[in-house]
Parts: C-alpha cells; sequence; structure tokens
C-alpha cells in the first residue's frame, strides 16, 4: 500500500534558515521523496522536526498530502502492480501538465488584454492611445 507523508530533514536547512518540505512516498519498502514549494521555518518545527499543529503552514501540507493522495487514488496501484518509480513519474507528469495548462491560460489571458486593449485604442478612448503611439 502506498503511504504519503510529509518531512522535514533536519540536515538540509537553506541559508535563510527555512527547511524545503518534502513529500516520502513509499511503496513495498521503497521510498522516494518529492521536493514541494513549501518551506517551514524552525517556528513552524517542533524539537523532532514535524509541523507543529498550529501553524499555518500544517493546512498547506495536509491540503497538498490529500491532492496527491486522490491522484495516486486514480492510480490504483496494487491492482496495476505500479511500482514506486511509475507512481513518481506519473506524479511528476501530472505536476508538468498543470503547469503547461497555467502558462497557457497566463498566455491566453494576456493576449486578451492585449486585443481589448488595441481595440479601445483603435476606437477612440484616450486611457489607450499608447497602444497604438
Amino acid at each position: 500500500m502506498l503511504t504519503i507523508n510529509a518531512e522535514i530533514k533536519r540536515g538540509e536547512q537553506k541559508l535563510n534558515g527555512t527547511y524545503n518540505v518534502k513529500l516520502r512516498l513509499t511503496l513495498d519498502r521503497k521510498v522516494k521523496r518529492l521536493s514541494t514549494s513549501l518551506f517551514a521555518t524552525p517556528k513552524d518545527l517542533t524539537k523532532d522536526m514535524k509541523i507543529k499543529q498550529s501553524s499555518p503552514l500544517k493546512r498547506e501540507v495536509d491540503n497538498l498530502l490529500r491532492a496527491y493522495q486522490e491522484k495516486c487514488a486514480k492510480l490504483q496501484i496494487e491492482l496495476n502492480h505500479y511500482t514506486i518509480d511509475d507512481v513518481v513519474d506519473y506524479l511528476n507528469g501530472e505536476h508538468e501538465k498543470e503547469q503547461t495548462i497555467d502558462n497557457f491560460l497566463d498566455r491566453s489571458h494576456n493576449a486578451s488584454l492585449l486585443a481589448d486593449g488595441l481595440n479601445r485604442a483603435l476606437y477612440g478612448e484616450n486611457e489607450y492611445s499608447w497602444f497604438i503611439q
């Protein structure tokens, strides 16, 4: 059975004093770790390097864990005999797809703003005249 937990590595403190929150995936006694975009400060952590229940970071980490667990549940890992490497490849691929979609939507939004600005400039709105000067 796949387990996913958050972990902080004591020896991996950044120069700014923070620690990267990593996701530890375990399947068939094999372990892989994924870096996240979340960072913990010493005040977020207990002496045992666990995230404090009272820390605002705790909710973010729990949401991230839940999202990864839901993605993995779709794989039906035991039924399909996936390895830990298959799971990590899938999760990395999902992350890349989400980034691609986000980039596409950002470009689409920017193109819409440009077209709107040009349209307003062409039809005499002085506020937008700089578009065509």
